[in-house]
């Protein structure tokens, strides 16, 4: 949709729904009703959203990697896990899901499984600058922080508007007592996102 391209997501969820009365069990509209409204922080409308998607089509992948999202920010970790995992079983080249289930991993600090799930996300695309990223962050989180600050650079590297991962090196850098760096760094962070 048009409107969630230029950033009108209220126009582009009025469009969505307009389309779901036309076509009540198209599972795409239905998906991406639920992206807008998890955008929007409405959870409970998301998740009705995307159930129904996936209601429509049991095998859509994207919708499994959205509903999980809801659930990650709803710190529903196992229901996420449940449904990033079915989106690999479905889809296993969609390495946003591999990011997504590694990070699952990390807020229950189940930092083996997070390891095992970032490695296995970069192998299906070692260029995918989130998942180099997120591999940096379980690194720091096991004690290894010299070695995540490789990794958040080769993420810098690869996507330079990456906020995350500047602020993630400033984090490490300061960690290990490295306050210019940090500071260059953060500051990088608050140019690409000052809000």
């Amino acid at each position: 949709n048009v409107f969630k391209l230029i950033g009108n997501s209220n126009e582009a969820l009025k469009n969505y729904k307009k389309a779901i009365e036309l076509r009540p069990r198209y599972a795409e509209s239905l998906n991406n009703a639920g992206v807008i409204e998890k955008e929007n922080g409405n959870f409970p409308s998301s998740i009705d959203y995307l159930k129904r998607s996936l209601n429509e089509n049991p095998e859509f992948a994207e919708a499994h990697n959205n509903i999980g999202n809801v659930y990650t920010v709803q710190k529903d970790f196992q229901a996420a896990v449940l449904h990033y995992r079915k989106c690999i079983e479905i889809s296993p080249h969609f390495v946003e899901a591999y990011n997504n289930l590694a990070i699952a991993y990390k807020n229950v600090q189940n930092l083996a499984t997070a390891t095992e799930i970032c490695k296995k996300g970069m192998q299906v695309k070692s260029d995918y600058a989130p998942i180099i990223n997120t591999y940096g962050t379980i690194l720091q989180a096991s004690g290894k922080t010299n070695e995540a600050i490789r990794f958040y650079l080769e993420a810098t590297h690869l996507k330079k508007d990456f906020p995350e991962a500047h602020n993630n090196l400033g984090n490490a850098y300061k960690q290990i007592g490295n306050l210019a760096s940090a500071e260059h760094h953060y500051l990088k962070a608050i140019e690409l996102r000052p809000n």
